[in-house]
């Protein structure tokens, strides 16, 4: 580069070293800057996809902004061809065409751009057409719209660009060619058809819209200013959209569009633009190229059916200059809790070296707090600071000006400084509430950090990845106040906190308290522990960090020891107690000045008298603990010699015995104390002291022994740091310990409970087998759902005289908030009985604590079905003398195979023909039939005729125990003699057809001989008819001839006790079970208006028989048909075999015919989603629509 300019003298040129493959080639170039694509948008259309998933366009830049070919619809997809500008493109039909493209921010800036770059080749095949090359619009106002270029539909055949700025609009040539286009002063040049152009649309705010026809501007625009607008829609190529998704668009492109760019937050030059169209997008002009800017390109070799992506060498721009060029890091720690001043460039290179030199603020330790001697260590070893412009750069930082006291005691050399790239700004400032901490890297020696302790300084090594821009660097995991103030907001909705401002301080900082308990149980009973973190500013962070990890641990709803913690002790955190110390980043500030003496912030604490700036928060820390009166107060205390704390508990603040709650005193012993180094052995200390990181916990309660330390052992030479993860694992370790020390349970666990047993719809048994039943129910643990013994779950059908079925190992599944669900399966037998079973669960808790719920029930339907055994009989050949002669074949054994109780059994016999003489026959009524017990004396038969075997009972049971009653009935087949006249043959039913045996409900046998009134009401509520009525449904469902059989059976039956004909009761079991099909609903019309469309239309079904049948009056029936035929004129078309839903289900009055269907769908087992595609509306509304209808049966 030339010295005193920003640019290369020289283009930048991409080449392809590489070609292999096979077929046609094509390069597909992508230039990147730090790793990152000048396009936002790079679709060369030179892969040939033919198919419509999604994504699939591939777009070649760095945000993988990938297309879908008509949306994912074949018939809108454009088609590909080999004949591109540059390789393969898509033609597009000018009719419905279109790749649409997610929005995302690389696509729009969200509102950032202050400037944009359209870019594509095209063809239009017709010269009076409008059509749209590429268009980001989400509706049809101005707001809506964030950019468009395309051809014009005010003035045909001319190209326009529309750019929406946040301040205003603008589109060139104002939407019409006859105002010209500027700075040209004439006509707009008109496109020419059917060959190859170039077309670019710019925008920059200041500047306006520029557009460039085959490398040459043709027209601008200024009205248009401000960042681009944001338009959440999708981007389009080839329409223009008017929503936010399509298939809302119109001005679809006719013609192809090829090499489609979108330049993020960069217009391009006029040198570029002229550069691209002359010799495509493998070269960069030298007006483009930027100083220190790392250049890379991608290039995707394609030949039409796959591509292989390869990146280029790296090559970064850097101008001549002095040698000070190399100072491009900087320095910034003018943030809290920051610390860093006199930041020295020392030397860079051009492999991206860089030495820098700095000090660390703080005050002079003579001075600090007219202490003696044991007070001037430690006033500068935190260091907290952000670095910019750090990528690919090897950034070493030498730390000068220390103490020698800041290298005793394991201080600096034994630290471990740590950086990070992602740490949130969140916890610093006010630019986001997102304070996550990202992830931070020790610096480890001997590589990476050396200390020196004769110069007096520390020097650390960072290598920061290509890319990362920003790096933060710190003395350890920093926590802030803004992270406390984040932190607590966040968990300020925890009902079992309580956050409290105990006072505000010299720099208008609050400082604050968290009190951790359930105040469900009383207070008197309770263990008190008083907690405070970072009393020495940053160089204590683990403090807070431990109080973090320890609340986190607390509120936690599903920890059953945290709940028995939360039941017994009452804890109260402040985790920044030196609040203004932690904020001013260790005397960044100036430090404090009464006028006589200098007194920092961060180092005054152990000798805080009138008139320092500690003062006031010892003071109020002091008698905020006096009011809690805690059993045991904490200092989560590091990098001291001291291995006790200044609060021990206000009635013993000292070894020596010194008991004084005056506050005057209290500071005095805690000076004298501090002071004298003999007394801190005095039965407090554990061991010597470590380093900064290796946190020392230690408490002096009632009993002077009681001492707390985390076993973390010293790290020198290891990778192994501790990090502000374990430092809040460590707090939970701290709960541990108070909780093993104190023992306190004297507040027991509360009973879980079972709020909910999932709704168990009616279910049909099996035939011969069983019906596995699965359900869920919820046990929920005041003590976390850890509490829950997760093998205790149990469920039961019960039903009164039937055998009880069980789960007693029900899955437990995964744990939400202190609740966990119970997956149950059951399996009922053919044989259980029919109708509500009882529901019963159960669980305990680990405590023993016992629930059980059995406040819901479920319905098991009737099932009436049989088999037997064998299904032919014969006889032994026979003599006209021949009398009372069982069947070879006896017993014929019938087995009941579902649940249907006390059933009858008929036969129906049929005269046998002779096989010869054909004249000849063996009548039925020479047979008789019965059960063993009988012999030849049962039943006589009659041709053609079902008779029903009176002595034949067939109960439910196990039929399986094959004991002739159990589930099962044995009957036996008896020819009492033939006809004296026949001669010998053989005798079949070959000609009249099989004999039937069936089962009937043995509740239809008349009882008695009295006729009964004409009453079809009756008849309709009769359980008897109730049976029939299942009976009927069945053969609607399996026609057979032993049902149909059975069927005329029942019909005699009802004849007999109602005095009613055949006619009438097929009317009215037709009236009565007629069915909707579902694929009458539809949105614009509403479920009462279908139905009564449908019955009345379809089914040409009277008005008063609609209103009976539907439990409405005439009227209503009337006015719904009036409105369906104005808002559905048309006759539903039905097919046969679709789903149907029984009219039946609308008799019940108190609910509303869409309430019916809802209900009725549920029933059966259909999801919400499945109920809301069917009836035409949203799944929240049935939802709703279950529950109104629910509460009205009185099922919930």
């Amino acid at each position: 580069t030339t010295f005193g300019t920003n640019y290369s003298n020289e283009n930048l040129t991409c080449y392809n070293q590489s070609t292999t493959g096979y077929g046609t080639l094509v390069n597909n170039f992508d230039f990147r800057m730090n790793g990152s694509s000048i396009t936002a948008l790079n679709m060369p259309f030179n892969l040939n996809v033919p198919s419509t998933a999604t994504g699939a366009i591939v777009d070649y830049s760095t945000y993988e902004n990938n297309g879908t070919l008509g949306n994912g619809t074949a018939n809108t997809a454009p088609t590909w061809t080999p004949d591109g500008k540059i390789g393969g493109t898509y033609n597009f039909d000018g009719q419905n065409d279109l790749i649409v493209i997610p929005y995302n921010e690389s696509l729009g800036g969200n509102g950032t751009w202050s400037e944009f770059s359209m870019e594509a080749w095209f063809i239009v095949n017709s010269s009076d057409s409008s059509g749209t090359l590429i268009s980001n619009r989400k509706g049809t106002s101005t707001t809506d719209h964030s950019y468009t270029m395309g051809l014009s539909s005010g003035s045909l055949g001319y190209l326009y660009c529309f750019i929406g700025g946040t301040t205003t609009v603008g589109t060139a040539p104002n939407n019409n060619a006859s105002d010209g286009c500027e700075p040209l002063g004439g006509p707009c040049p008109k496109i020419n058809v059917g060959s190859w152009q170039h077309y670019v649309c710019t925008y920059k705010d200041g500047e306006g819209i520029k557009m460039y026809l085959n490398g040459t501007l043709i027209g601008t625009q200024t009205s248009a200013s401000g960042n681009l607008r944001v338009s959440e829609g999708v981007v389009r190529i080839g329409a223009r959209g008017t929503g936010v998704n399509p298939p809302n668009y119109v001005q679809p492109w006719n013609g192809t569009i090829d090499e489609v760019k979108i330049y993020s937050n960069r217009a391009l030059s006029a040198e570029e633009i002229l550069d691209n169209y002359n010799e495509g997008y493998n070269r960069l002009v030298s007006q483009e190229l930027e100083n220190y800017t790392n250049y890379t390109c991608s290039v995707a070799l394609t030949n039409n059916i796959n591509t292989n992506i390869s990146l280029s060498n790296q090559i970064t721009i850097l101008p001549y200059s002095a040698p000070s060029i190399f100072d491009d890091v900087q320095f910034d720690s003018s943030f809290e809790s920051g610390n860093l001043y006199n930041v020295t460039y020392v030397s860079g290179d051009a492999n991206g070296n860089r030495n820098y030199r700095a000090n660390i603020a703080y005050t002079n330790a003579t001075d600090a707090c007219s202490a003696t001697s044991k007070f001037t260590d430690f006033a500068h070893w935190w260091t907290f600071f952000e670095m910019t412009n750090t990528s690919g750069k090897n950034i070493t930082i030498n730390l000068t000006g220390l103490a020698s006291d800041d290298f005793v005691r394991l201080r600096w050399d034994n630290a471990r400084p740590r950086y990070s790239f992602d740490y949130g700004l969140g916890n610093v400032d006010n630019s986001s509430n997102n304070y996550s901490m990202g992830t931070w890297t020790a610096i480890m020696p001997p590589d990476s950090y050396q200390v020196n302790t004769n110069g007096l300084w520390v020097a650390f090594n960072i290598t920061v990845p290509s890319g990362q821009n920003t790096t933060w660097v710190a003395t350890a995991d920093p926590y802030t106040v803004r992270r406390r103030d984040l932190y607590l907001a966040d968990i300020s909705s925890s009902p079992y906190v309580n956050i409290s401002v105990i006072n505000t301080t010299t720099f208008g900082l609050n400082l604050t308290s968290v009190t951790v308990t359930d105040s469900a149980y009383s207070d008197a009973n309770k263990v008190k522990i008083y907690i405070i973190g970072q009393q020495h500013a940053n160089e204590e962070v683990q403090g807070s960090w431990y109080s973090e990890g320890a609340i986190n641990y607390l509120i936690n709803e599903s920890n059953a020891t945290a709940a028995q913690l939360r039941r017994n002790y009452i804890f109260r955190f402040v985790p920044i107690v030196n609040v203004d110390g932690v904020y001013n980043g260790t005397g960044r500030y100036s430090p404090y000045y009464n006028g006589t003496t200098i007194y920092d912030p961060n180092r005054c604490w152990d000798d805080a008298r009138t008139g320092q700036p500690l003062y006031n928060v010892v003071n109020w820390t002091f008698w905020d603990i006096v009011a809690f009166d805690p059993n045991a107060s904490i200092d989560v205390h590091g990098s001291i010699t001291n291995s006790s704390t200044i609060f021990t508990g206000y009635n013993y603040y000292l070894d020596d015995g010194l008991q004084d709650t005056a506050m005057i005193n209290f500071m005095k012993n805690i000076s004298v104390y501090w002071e004298n180094e003999q007394n801190e052995a005095g039965g407090l200390t554990g061991g010597t002291e470590t380093h900064p990181y290796n946190v020392r916990l230690s408490t002096v309660a009632v009993h002077p022994a009681m001492m707390m330390e985390n076993t973390v052992t010293n790290f020198s030479g290891t990778t192994d740091v501790p990090d502000y993860n374990d430092w809040m694992r460590y707090g939970v370790e701290m709960l541990l310990g108070i909780r093993d020390y104190y023992n306190n349970t004297l507040n027991g666990a509360a009973a879980p409970t079972i709020p909910y047993v999932e709704v168990i719809t009616a279910k049909n048994p099996t035939e011969d087998s069983i019906t596995t039943i699965t359900f869920n129910f919820t046990v929920t643990d005041g003590d976390g759902s850890s509490n829950i013994n997760t093998s205790s779950g149990k469920a039961y059908f019960q039903r009164g005289g039937e055998t009880t079925r069980s789960d007693v190992s029900c899955v437990n599944q995964t744990p939400v908030g202190n609740s966990i669900n119970f997956s149950c399966s059951i399996d009922m037998w053919y044989y259980d009985g029919a109708g509500a079973w009882t529901i019963n669960v159960s669980a305990q808790d680990n405590e023993g604590e016992y629930v059980e719920n059995s406040s819901t029930t479920f319905t098991y339907n009737l099932l009436t079905a049989m088999k037997m055994s064998p299904t032919s009989m014969g006889w032994p050949e026979l003599s006209l003398a021949s009398t009372d002669v069982g069947s070879s074949n006896n017993p014929i054994i019938i087995n009941n195979t579902g649940n249907a109780v006390s059933l009858g059994v008929n036969t129906t016999a049929y005269d046998l023909q002779g096989e010869q003489t054909t004249s000849e026959y063996i009548y039925a009524n020479n047979f008789t039939i019965g059960i063993s017990s009988e012999g030849c004396s049962g039943t006589a038969m009659s041709n053609a005729t079902a008779i029903a075997i009176s002595s034949a009972v067939l109960n439910k049971g196990n039929h399986s125990l094959n004991d002739g009653s159990t589930g099962q009935e044995q009957i036996y087949f008896c020819i009492k003699g033939v006809p004296p006249t026949i001669s010998s043959q053989s005798y079949s039913s070959s000609v009249f057809g099989p004999w039937g045996i069936g089962i009937f409900l043995a509740l239809l046998v008349s009882g008695g001989r009295r006729k009964k009134k004409r009453n079809k009401t009756k008849l309709e509520e009769d359980k008897l008819f109730d049976a029939f009525e299942l009976i009927a449904e069945e053969l609607r469902e399996e026609y057979s001839l032993n049902k149909k059989e059975l069927l005329e059976i029942i019909i005699k039956k009802l004849k007999k006790k109602y005095n009613f004909s055949s006619k009438e009761l097929l009317e009215l079991i037709s009236k009565e079970s007629f069915e909707i099909p579902v694929s009458i609903f539809r949105k614009e019309i509403g479920s009462l208006e279908s139905i009564v469309k449908y019955m009345k239309e379809n089914l040409n079904m009277k008005y008063v028989e609609i209103a009976k049948a539907l439990g409405r009056d005439e009227r209503t029936i009337w006015t719904s048909y009036k409105k369906s035929k104005e808002k559905f004129p048309e006759a539903f078309a039905v097919k046969e075999d679709e789903e149907t839903i029984p009219a039946s289900i609308f008799k019940e009055n108190d609910l509303t015919v869409l309430e019916s269907i809802v209900v009725y769908l549920k029933k059966k087992g259909l999801k919400y989603s499945e109920i809301a595609q069917i009836i035409g509306r949203d799944q929240r509304n049935v939802w709703t629509i279950y529950l109104r209808a629910s509460k009205k049966l009185n099922k919930i």
